[in-house]
């Protein structure tokens, strides 16, 4: 065997080598995992989010979210985005937006104004709450006691049949401040952080992950698949946490699967609740981020939705946010 024989014959046995190691991490491995537990040695959970970040006493896995600012909501097409008068376009008076915003041809009202937001950084979960995650609060406060708050109904039981890593779903508001109000109180003496729902303007932030395009990952709906389950792929269903790509700050889900409650009440137009928490159970509060049921314009991370504090929905959910206490 001659010399260049020898060098091909090593790289053949070190690429091999590399595919037999990196089979097991192979996109379609996570698909076994449902399929056949057993081909996963019993790890069946989802990637780990890249950046830092913890994970809890329960297993919710949270990312570090940077403090900064952005555009939040839609850039609505104006007459004055059609043709600018003489002033403006000799610079005079101009509008002070940033070039890379464009024009969203499928805003609605709720999203304007377009306006700045500027945010201390916080922890935000990698993921949605799962059924797995949300069982150890309904066996910790007992099934009598989850009976009489209505979270164990023929609902309940009825549309989180896809497994403990599946979002939970058929969950209201309230049933998420019950979940964070247990969680906050159960926490083990070494856990210093505080549990919440995001603010309505943290929720964008964080989705669009210094992006200010419609969708994040572009401005059309060609790559949603990639990120999101919809109409377009759901199968009329929700799906396991993490089998999709994470946005550039290791969100995954953050479109799709589940529409997520937060904290903030809503409007019908922008003007500062959306940066605030509130506890009142009688206004109407913001949902985002679309479902396994959603059409693809749903999906745009300006859209919002909205719903009293105590509906729940079998494509309704939630993620939580962590701050150091």
């Amino acid at each position: 065997m001659n010399v260049k024989t020898k060098i091909q014959a090593a790289l053949l046995l070190c690429l091999t080598s590399y595919t037999l190691q990196a089979a097991p991490n192979a996109p379609d491995s996570k698909y076994l995992c449902i399929l056949n537990p057993e081909t996963c040695q019993g790890n069946q959970q989802p990637p780990p989010p890249p950046g830092k970040g913890f994970t809890n006493f329960i297993g919710i896995t949270f990312v570090s979210i940077p403090a900064g600012s952005f555009y939040m909501g839609s850039r609505k097409q104006l007459e004055k985005d059609k043709v600018l008068p003489a002033e403006a376009w000799l610079g005079i008076e101009e509008e002070k937006l940033p070039s890379n915003i464009p024009l969203d041809p499928n805003v609605s009202d709720d999203e304007l104004p377009l306006h700045p937001v500027t945010l201390s950084a916080f922890q935000m979960s990698a993921h949605e709450i799962t059924v797995g995650q949300f069982k150890q609060f309904l066996r910790a406060i007992g099934t009598e006691a989850a009976l009489k708050q209505g979270l164990l109904s023929e609902a309940f039981r009825e549309y989180n049949i896809y497994g403990d890593n599946a979002p939970v779903t058929v969950v209201s508001w309230q049933d998420a401040q019950a979940f964070i109000a247990w969680l906050n109180q159960a926490k083990p003496s070494s856990d210093k952080h505080s549990y919440r729902l995001p603010t309505e303007a943290e929720w964008e932030y964080a989705a669009r992950a210094g992006s200010q395009k419609i969708y994040g990952f572009a401005d059309t709906d060609g790559q949603l698949g990639e990120y999101a389950w919809f109409t377009g792929n759901s199968g009329s269903q929700p799906h396991p946490v993490g089998q999709k790509k994470p946005n550039a700050w290791g969100l995954y889900d953050i479109q799709g699967n589940v529409w997520e409650w937060t904290c903030s009440n809503y409007t019908s137009a922008y003007e500062g609740k959306e940066q605030r928490c509130s506890e009142n159970t009688s206004e109407n509060k913001v949902l985002r981020g679309c479902a396994w049921l959603s059409s693809a314009g749903y999906c745009r991370l300006a859209n919002r939705g909205s719903g009293t504090s105590s509906y729940r929905n079998d494509n309704y959910g939630f993620r939580l946010v962590a701050v150091s206490s």
